[in-house]
């Protein structure tokens, strides 16, 4: 164990071993050094275990829960741990960038060490491609609460001051969207402050939360009812965002039903997103709605099909 690390990183970790030799590599190849990597396996099935502890690196901590608990309740057992002055978050199948902890550093020396949050930028991977710059919206646009709701930065991007962590933590009830709620929670008292470079990697793959179909969509509903009903928030979250989120979920859930032949719950889909946020959750939105409405329409449908057969 590291006695006196500047930054404890946390990873929740659930049968991840196919993915966990890069995860724990991009940490040990920290051009940083002080640092310490609190790993919590949240009862894998595989053997992460084995995995984990076969790095002889004493700045690895192994936690393991006894039972599955997710990642807001492991993420919160980091914390109750972690010595590091500034704690940053790792998720189990992404990647730092080797300059990634000396540039949070650097920077937060120049802001003399701020009681605050700070994000930085990501790369974004698909399926082991090439890498790609993930837009990031510039924070200064937008009111705090909005580019919470509508641009979330993801875990791997924060470092934040320890002693924010003495009264703010993960919402354990609602997975998924913990990180979205604790952010929130922070911004009402502490400064965001985004930062330029790009030195994270997200992967994504077939088994992402953020590749998830009707399960997410279904799920996120119901969660971000849940977050935007806290006392604490109903008077300052913009409506506008929160309509905004509420009408992407049913957007992917009308395609998911469309993608099925389910056509009644695609329409009941189509017709909330349109009027939950009418300007449309991106620019094609609303036209990929349009063709979704037109082109399941048994009479109208059929003739499409026939047009756009001709016309190959």
């Amino acid at each position: 164990m590291v006695s006196n690390p500047y930054f404890s990183i946390i990873t929740p970790a659930y049968n991840r071993a196919s993915f966990l030799p890069a995860t724990i590599k991009s940490v040990q190849d920290q051009t940083f050094t002080n640092w310490e990597y609190i790993i919590i396996d949240d009862a894998s099935k595989d053997n992460s275990e084995e995995i984990i502890k076969s790095y002889k690196d004493e700045r690895i901590v192994y936690l393991k829960n006894e039972t599955n608990r997710e990642r807001g309740y492991s993420r919160n057992r980091g914390l109750q741990v972690a010595k590091g002055k500034y704690i940053c978050f790792l998720d189990s199948d992404d990647e730092y960038c080797p300059n990634h902890l000396q540039y949070l550093y650097e920077e937060i020396q120049k802001r003399e060490e701020p009681t605050a949050l700070l994000f930085s930028r990501s790369y974004q991977r698909f399926d082991n491609g090439p890498l790609e710059k993930r837009h990031f919206e510039d924070i200064n646009k937008y009111d705090k609460y909005t580019y919470v709701l509508n641009h979330t930065f993801n875990h791997n991007c924060v470092a934040a001051h320890r002693d924010i962590f003495k009264t703010e933590k993960f919402d354990e009830t609602i997975p998924g969207l913990e990180d979205l709620d604790l952010w929130l929670h922070i911004s009402m008292k502490y400064p965001l402050i985004q930062l330029s470079e790009y030195t994270n990697i997200l992967n994504y793959h077939n088994e992402s939360y953020t590749m998830g179909g009707f399960k997410r969509y279904q799920s996120e509903l119901t969660k971000f009812k849940i977050v935007f009903d806290k006392p604490e928030f109903k008077n300052i979250l913009p409506a506008d965002a929160k309509n905004y989120l509420l009408s992407k979920c049913h957007y992917f859930l009308a395609i998911c039903y469309a993608e099925v032949g389910e056509r009644g719950k695609m329409y009941q889909s189509l017709v909330k997103a349109y009027t939950t946020y009418p300007k449309g959750y991106n620019v094609n939105a609303n036209k990929t709605m349009a063709v979704l409405f037109l082109y399941n329409i048994p009479i109208l449908g059929g003739l499409i099909k026939s047009i756009v057969r001709l016309a190959k």
